[in-house]
């Protein structure tokens, strides 16, 4: 289901992002030469080809699904993830008959359910065939209404910080205003700023 759904909104013309929660990761065979920089202790590795980019970064912990965007980028309609149980995110569970139970999540946390039997839930059921109903209501309720709209995020220490109204108007405003008098800012579709503030802590050997 979730192929078809990527399928049907990629068919649709929207620009997505696909991500898989795993619970272990081996990104090389070890003796390449990506593996052997990350095992030298590399704090990021890229793997650049004509096919694609590829990026490792160590992480301490399980990153949360909302700072995901800060490292996939803004310029897509759309983040579809599979996993990440434990999110607020609104979700789409997938029920088999086969597996039986009970759903996973109750109502107010879906927006969906798709399943190949009747299933006891207030949240739209849609059966396993039928992915361009389950597409409109995501173009319905996340997509439709944001053509042309300007999209604002802003990280510090890598975490996201939410933005009310004001500081998005203002921050996107100032921003564009500043960068529109430079050549060439004039036809910027997308702006990315990133800044580092230089730390005091000093090493001494």
């Amino acid at each position: 289901m979730f192929e078809k759904l990527l399928r049907d909104l990629k068919l649709r013309g929207y620009k997505v992002a696909a991500v898989k929660h795993a619970q272990d990761l081996e990104l090389d065979k070890p003796g390449k030469d990506s593996w052997r920089l990350a095992k030298a202790g590399a704090d990021s590795v890229w793997v650049s080809s004509p096919e694609g980019l590829f990026m490792h970064r160590p992480m301490k912990g399980d990153i949360k699904p909302e700072e995901l965007v800060h490292f996939i980028g803004s310029g897509f309609d759309i983040i579809i993830i599979e996993g990440f149980k434990e999110s607020q995110l609104p979700k789409i569970e997938v029920h088999r008959k086969e597996i039986g139970g009970e759903l996973l999540f109750p109502s107010h946390q879906l927006l969906a359910v798709v399943s190949d039997e009747p299933v006891k839930t207030d949240a739209p059921v849609f059966p396993w065939d039928d992915v361009g109903k389950l597409t409109d209501l995501i173009v319905a309720n996340f997509l439709s209404k944001s053509g042309g709209a300007e999209r604002t995020a802003l990280f510090i220490n890598g975490l996201p910080v939410p933005l009310n109204a004001f500081a998005t108007s203002v921050i996107s405003k100032t921003i564009i205003g500043m960068v529109s008098a430079l050549k060439g800012g004039q036809e910027a579709e997308s702006i990315t700023i990133h800044v580092d503030r230089e730390s005091s802590t000093r090493v001494q050997a």
